[in-house]
């Protein structure tokens, strides 16, 4: 009787080890890039890039903290530095380029279904806010320079996490659908431009390390 009460109290105390229990609080970090081409709408719905090749490029890096309110369902909040550089036109033979560095707060929440001891599926739905410089290229041999702001949602919906021990687990994510609205201005005059721009994409991916606090 004895033993079995052991092995029933070793048991229930594993599945805790792994559980996303409520009050649950860890930091994070994480890095993300995407390659492809891109298509940008204005407000009338008029698709005004759209290109193959080259491809344009969207990383960046990011650190965090989260938390769970309720069991299998976590609140967080990133800090990081993204960077694009994004093909939208061409003069003669040289392709044309518009580039941003900036900040960008993200917050978000996952939802965590357990599919098999210690893996997780994770889901993910979040806003961006980046705050940050964009270098446009105006011809093959000149380039401008405007302020830039960027706010969006996005879903990540294949998004999975694997929890190592008690203290550490990774997660890795494939695939994202967004929507941005982003605005372009000039820093002396004020003057800008503004668009929407909606992504979906399999060719987005990061990869995260998970410190349980």
């Amino acid at each position: 009787m004895k033993r079995t009460a052991l092995i029933i109290g070793l048991v229930i105390i594993s599945l805790n080890v792994f559980a996303q229990a409520k009050g649950e609080k860890y930091l994070f970090a994480m890095g993300y890039a995407s390659f492809g081409k891109v298509k940008v709408e204005n407000f009338n719905g008029v698709q005004v890039n759209n290109y193959d090749r080259p491809l344009s490029k969207y990383l960046g890096v990011q650190a965090g903290f989260g938390f769970f309110p309720a069991n299998n369902f976590s609140l967080e909040l990133g800090v990081g530095v993204p960077y694009t550089k994004e093909l939208y036109g061409r003069d003669g033979d040289t392709w044309l380029y518009e580039k941003v560095l900036g900040v960008e707060l993200n917050p978000r929440m996952a939802f965590y279904v357990k599919l098999a001891d210690r893996f997780y599926y994770t889901p993910k739905l979040g806003g961006t806010f980046v705050f940050g410089t964009d270098v446009t290229d105006v011809s093959s041999y000149k380039s401008e320079k405007y302020d830039y702001q960027l706010l969006g949602a996005y879903v990540e919906f294949l998004a999975f996490q694997f929890r190592v021990s008690q203290k550490f687990a990774i997660g890795a994510m494939v695939g994202q659908m967004s929507y941005r609205r982003v605005k372009v201005s000039e820093h002396v005059s004020g003057a800008y431009s503004a668009a929407n721009r909606w992504r979906f994409d399999l060719n987005s991916f990061t990869v995260s390390t998970i410190f349980c606090l």
